[in-house]
C-alpha cells in the first residue's frame, strides 16, 4: 500500500531577506514480514524515514532487528529493534528513524505470527542548512526570568492539521520529567523528527496530541510540544502533576552534546521559576506512588531504560545547575529600549533602538493594527541598532522589538507607531511588474521584472508570504485559484535591495 500526500510549508527565516516556502511530501506504505522471516526493501529518496511495527495481541515478537546502506549503498550492522512504548495497551514498537542517505532497509524478525511495518518518508525541498523558524517565546504568567526560544508547533506541522483532539485534562505540575527520544537522528531534520513522533504518538499509541510538551535538539534548539496546560502522555500512564520534556536522539550509549544539555538546564530554570518546582527536592508523585525529584529521569517513576544510560547519568549535575540558575534569577536579559519610528521620503519606515551587547539577533514583529497581533517581519545581526521596513502598509503600523541570546528571549522593547497614508506606503521602485494575460497557457502572468531578480514573493495585507515566485526569471505564472481576488504586495530582491510594490490581482 503506497499512499502520497503533497502540502505546501512556508517558513518564516531568521535572515532579513524574508520568508521561504517549501513542500513537504509524506509517502506511506505497510510491509508485512512474516514469521521467522527477514526481509529487504529501497526506500524513496527523502529527508526522514520512519517506521513502526505493530502486531496481534499475544503475537509480541521474541525479536525484531534491522540495518540499512549508508551513502556507499553498504549494510551495516544488525541492529535491535526496540519493543518499548510509551502506551502498554498498544501492540507496536518505538519509533524508529533512519537517515536519509539510506537507500535500502532490512528486516529481520522472530515471531508465531506475522508483523506489520508502517513506513513513512518525510520529504522537504528546503536545505537543511537554511534557517528555521524564528523563536517565540514561552507562555509564563509568574516568572520574570527570560523565557527560553521556543520553536512553535507551526513549523513542525506546517500543514496546520496537528490539531489537539480531545477533552484536555487541566495540568499543575510539580515535577519535570526528562526523557529521550531513543532513536538516532542521524542527518534527519528536527522538524521532521518532531513531526514523526506527533505521527507515532497520535496515529498509533491513539493520543490526543504529541505525549512531550517540550523537546529538545541536539543544537539546543528547543520545540514546542503539548501546551503547558495539559496532561501529557509520557510517564508511565501517571501523567498528571508531570511536564514531560524530551531531548531528541539514543543517549544509551552516545554522550548527550552540549548544546543539548545547556539548553535543557535554561528550560529546567524556567519552568522551575514559572511552577514554583524544587529542582533538587524530592516529594510523592501520588499518581505512580513514587518518590521524586522536582527534576527527575523517566526511569525515576518508570520500568524504563529512558532517558539513556548517558542522559541518566548527566541527570544530578543537569538537576544541581537547574537549581543554582533557578537562585540566581535565571541572569535577568534586558529588554531593548527607546525604539523610535520615522517614515523615510521613500515609503519606508525607519526603526532605531538601543539594546546590550552580546546579542545573537534582534527581532523586530509588527502589528497593522491598535487591537491586532504582532508578527515578527524580520531579525537582524544582535549588534545592530537599526532597520528598514520596506514592507510597509498604508495605515497605523506599530513596532516592537526583542533579542534573543544564549537560547533565550528578552522582553519586548517599548512600542513604536506610526501612521502611513496610501501614497507613503508605495515606494517608487526601479522594477515596474504588471499582470499579463496568456490566454494560450491558460495563465495570469508576473512580468516586467528587471534581471537579475534574487528572489521575490507574494504576500498578503499583514506581510505574510503566500507565495513564492520561484527561479530567477522576470516572468512567474499565477495559476487560476492560486490567489483569491484582493489587494497584495508583490516583494522583490535584486542587486542586494528590497523593493515592496501594491498588486491587485483580479484573474
Amino acid at each position: 500500500m503506497l499512499n502520497k500526500i503533497v502540502v505546501s510549508l512556508c517558513l518564516l527565516s531568521l535572515a532579513a531577506i524574508g520568508k521561504l516556502c517549501a513542500q513537504e511530501i509524506v509517502e506511506e506504505r505497510t510491509i508485512k514480514l512474516m514469521s521467522s522471516s527477514t526481509k529487504a526493501f529501497d526506500l524513496t529518496d527523502a529527508n526522514l524515514h520512519a517506521y513502526v511495527a505493530t502486531w496481534r495481541t499475544g503475537a509480541r515478537p521474541t525479536q525484531l532487528s534491522y540495518r540499512y546502506t549508508d551513502a556507499r549503498h553498504r549494510f551495516g550492522e544488525w541492529q535491535e529493534w526496540s519493543l518499548e512504548n510509551h502506551e502498554p495497551a498498544v501492540n507496536a514498537s518505538s519509533l524508529l528513524l533512519v537517515p536519509s542517505t539510506a537507500t535500502r532497509i532490512e528486516f529481520r524478525t522472530k515471531a508465531n505470527q506475522a508483523v506489520r511495518v508502517l513506513a513513512k518518508a518525510y520529504r522537504q525541498d528546503v536545505a537543511r542548512a537554511q534557517p528555521t523558524a524564528v523563536p517565540q517565546a514561552l507562555a509564563a504568567e509568574v516568572c520574570p526570568c527570560p523565557s527560553p526560544a521556543v520553536i512553535t508547533r507551526a513549523t513542525w506541522c506546517p500543514t496546520g492539521d496537528c490539531v489537539p483532539a480531545g477533552s484536555p485534562i487541566a495540568l499543575t505540575p510539580e515535577h519535570v520529567v526528562v526523557h529521550h527520544s531513543a532513536f538516532n537522528l542521524g542527518d534527519a531534520d528536527y522538524r521532521l523528527a518532531v513531526r514523526a513522533i506527533y505521527d507515532y504518538h497520535t496515529g498509533t499509541n491513539g493520543w490526543d496530541d504529541i505525549g512531550y510538551h517540550l523537546l529538545v535538539a541536539p543544537d539546543g534548539t528547543v520545540y514546542q510540544g503539548r501546551d503547558q496546560t495539559r496532561q501529557g502522555a509520557h510517564f508511565c500512564a501517571a501523567n498528571a502533576e508531570t511536564l514531560g520534556v524530551c531531548v531528541l536522539g539514543d543517549y544509551t550509549s552516545t554522550s548527550v552534546p552540549t548544546p543539548a544539555v545547556d539548553a535543557l538546564v535554561r528550560l529546567g530554570s524556567f519552568l522551575s521559576c514559572e511552577f514554583d518546582i524544587e529542582p533538587l527536592a524530592q516529594r510523592e508523585h501520588a499518581p505512580s506512588g513514587k518518590t521524586l525529584y522536582g527534576f527527575a529521569a523517566h526511569q525515576d517513576g518508570c520500568a524504563t531504560a529512558c532517558p539513556g544510560e548517558q542522559l541518566a547519568g548527566l541527570m544530578p549535575t543537569i538537576r544541581s545547575a537547574v537549581d543554582a540558575l533557578s537562585a540566581d534569577g535565571c541572569a535577568t536579559l534586558a529588554a531593548p529600549s527607546d525604539l523610535t519610528a520615522r517614515l523615510l521620503s521613500d515609503g519606508q519606515v525607519r526603526l532605531d533602538w538601543q539594546a546590550d551587547a552580546g546579542a545573537e539577533l534582534i527581532l523586530i514583529e509588527r502589528a497593522l493594527d491598535p487591537n491586532g497581533a504582532f508578527e515578527v517581519v524580520a531579525s537582524v545581526a544582535g549588534d545592530l541598532t537599526t532597520f528598514r521596513d520596506q514592507q510597509v502598509t498604508a495605515g497605523l503600523n506599530t513596532y516592537r522589538v526583542r533579542v534573543l541570546r544564549d537560547g533565550s528571549l528578552s522582553p519586548y522593547s517599548n512600542t513604536a507607531a506610526i501612521q502611513v497614508s496610501v501614497s507613503e506606503s508605495t515606494p517608487p521602485p526601479s522594477v515596474k511588474p504588471r499582470l499579463v494575460r496568456n490566454p494560450v497557457r491558460g495563465v495570469v502572468e508576473v512580468a516586467g521584472l528587471q534581471a537579475p531578480v534574487d528572489q521575490a514573493f507574494i504576500s498578503d495585507a499583514a506581510g505574510r508570504t503566500v507565495k513564492e515566485l520561484k527561479g530567477s526569471t522576470p516572468r512567474w505564472s499565477l495559476r487560476p485559484g492560486s490567489l483569491t481576488p484582493g489587494r497584495y504586495w508583490l516583494i522583490i530582491f535584486s542587486g542586494n535591495e528590497w523593493f515592496s510594490l501594491p498588486l491587485e490581482y483580479r484573474p
